[in-house]
């Protein structure tokens, strides 16, 4: 089960990273035809660097957690489909060129709890058996 959740995320992260090249027509379809002058348009163009970038970084971090914990099964099963989805997603963005702000949405919806899950295990695993181990 972990392989093909490594390979979900990967493909995650590939969905991503090809949306890097092609940031021009996201940012022009988040604004009335006509109506983007440069300065909006480099803007709009950093904020979808910086939420691209935050997305393929949580997703090399939940692959480091993924390789250092064992996640029960069930983490696993909704992850998968989560990163499909995601991947799906991510598809429907490029065909349809959705406008820039749905990336933080998708981010949200796809990213954040896994991490948020993964993170808590991690802490639980590594810090407070430690902190136990010291009274």
């Amino acid at each position: 089960m972990e392989g093909s959740y490594i390979v979900a995320i990967a493909a995650h992260g590939c969905s991503l990273f090809c949306i890097f090249f092609d940031r021009e027509k996201h940012i022009l379809s988040s604004f009335p035809p006509g109506e983007v002058d440069k300065l909006i348009f480099a803007d709009s163009d950093t904020w979808l660097v910086i939420i691209l970038s935050i997305s393929l970084f949580s997703l090399l971090i939940e692959t480091f957690f993924i390789l250092k914990l064992i996640l029960p099964i069930q983490f696993n099963f909704f992850a998968l489909i989560s990163h499909t989805f995601a991947c799906l997603i991510l598809l429907k963005f490029v065909v349809d060129e959705h406008p820039f702000n749905h990336f933080w949405i998708s981010f949200g919806i796809f990213n954040c709890p896994q991490l948020i899950f993964l993170v808590y295990i991690f802490v639980k695993k590594y810090f407070l058996k430690i902190k136990w181990k010291l009274c």
